[in-house]
């Protein structure tokens, strides 16, 4: 009589303690869930710099080579300044990575100051780089 009374008690027990686990596990997993978000978007955010600075760098090229900007690397947008009396204009770049929902977004900007080569034509280099910030 007394073994079929206990039969299923040690399931009982191993459930119970089962979820007793589970309760103190708990803020172990929120917290390295959190740690992952955060790693993640660290990583969409360097990829988003990257992809600005692809992006200046692609425009001061086409600059160089054909006088203007035609286009910018997918994902990516480009303003250009006029230039100022100094021979010098900036540029601004933003680029945006999709990241759970929310957009993550880089802006740079430079500033070109212009010089010639000897026998060709003017040229522009970077000479300060700033960024500006994210979203």
């Amino acid at each position: 009589m007394r073994k079929d009374a206990e039969l299923g008690s040690m399931q009982v027990v191993a459930l119970y303690l089962s979820c007793l686990m589970l309760l103190l596990m708990m803020p172990h997993l929120v917290k390295m869930s959190l740690r992952y978000r955060l790693a993640e978007r660290g990583f969409h955010e360097l990829q988003a710099l990257y992809l600005a600075e692809g992006a200046i760098d692609m425009a001061v090229w086409q600059l160089n080579e054909t006088g203007e900007i035609r286009e910018s690397p997918e994902g990516a947008d480009v303003m250009i300044g006029p230039v100022s009396e100094d021979l010098s204009r900036f540029l601004v770049a933003g680029a945006t990575i999709p990241f759970a929902g929310q957009p993550v977004r880089e802006i740079v900007k430079v500033k070109l100051q212009q010089f010639m080569i000897v026998g060709g034509l003017p040229r522009w280099r970077v000479v300060s780089w700033q960024r500006i910030g994210w979203k």
